[in-house]
């Protein structure tokens, strides 16, 4: 009797080549796309604290003004003596609070005449039906002491235009710092207030104060990153599996 030996992979054709090698890249996106969200966990929990340690901090405005890196100021208490300044107030379009579209109302004041303005956020209003019709904002007009919390916003990768529609008001498509000081004549910070005083509509309607904070806390990066170990640790177990039991069957047909 002639004894055969059986080389598994002699037999190995094109097709299972590529699909392994397809098989394996989807294993290594995975563990990269786990490596990724656990990056930004640790990123998101460093940003938590760095937030919770600001919190309990407030700032002045000449320390506001004189920060280097505006986007660092979120998360900073503030209080500051403020004045109105004769400009309409700002509507920053399209804004989503619990699944309602209305604006976010800026008021710009100053703190003295040759500083720059100051962006106050009375908060979130929710839009009428017609869209020439803007609510009535109750605005600050008299010398003010304000306490609350900074915050920078940050531009919009695929739409930063600050578009100003003018009228009684002035309605933008996004919180541009840089065309709005130009658009207004005079700089603007970049960053804002949100007071503590709750603002109102002319018609008695409460502004609503939306948190600003990060777009993902760290808990739900490390249970992204678990997934997709998870989801990676399953496709090794099932390839192994699958090679296992073919090179079986493979074998026993030699």
């Amino acid at each position: 009797m002639a004894i055969t030996n059986f080389n598994y992979f002699e037999n190995i054709s094109c097709k299972k080549v590529v699909g392994f090698l397809l098989f394996t890249s989807l294993i290594l996106l995975l563990v990269k796309l786990g490596f990724w969200q656990l990056r930004k966990g640790e990123h998101n929990q460093q940003l938590e604290t760095s937030f919770f340690v600001r919190s309990h901090h407030q700032l002045s405005f000449f320390k506001i003004n004189n920060a280097s890196n505006m986007a660092s100021l979120t998360g900073f208490q503030a209080k500051v003596d403020l004045t109105p300044v004769s400009k309409p107030l700002v509507y920053l379009d399209n804004q989503i609070l619990g699944k309602k579209v209305g604006y976010e109302i800026y008021q710009v004041m100053k703190y003295q005449r040759n500083q720059p303005w100051l962006l106050v956020d009375l908060g979130f209003i929710v839009a009428y039906a017609q869209r020439n019709h803007l609510p009535v904002i109750k605005e600050i007009t008299q010398k003010v002491k304000l306490v609350g919390t900074l915050y920078h916003t940050a531009k919009n990768p695929f739409s930063s235009q600050l578009l100003p529609e003018i009228g009684k008001q002035i309605r933008i498509q996004n919180l541009n710092y840089k065309q709005l000081s130009r658009f207004l004549g005079h700089k603007v910070l970049a960053v804002a207030l949100q007071p503590k005083q709750q603002f109102y509509t002319i018609d008695g309607r409460v502004l609503l104060k939306r948190k600003h904070k990060l777009a993902m806390p760290s808990s739900k990066n490390y249970g992204y990153a678990v997934q997709w170990f998870a989801m990676a640790t399953t496709m090794v177990v099932i390839g192994l599996f699958s090679f296992c039991k073919r090179y079986r069957l493979d074998g026993n047909k030699a």
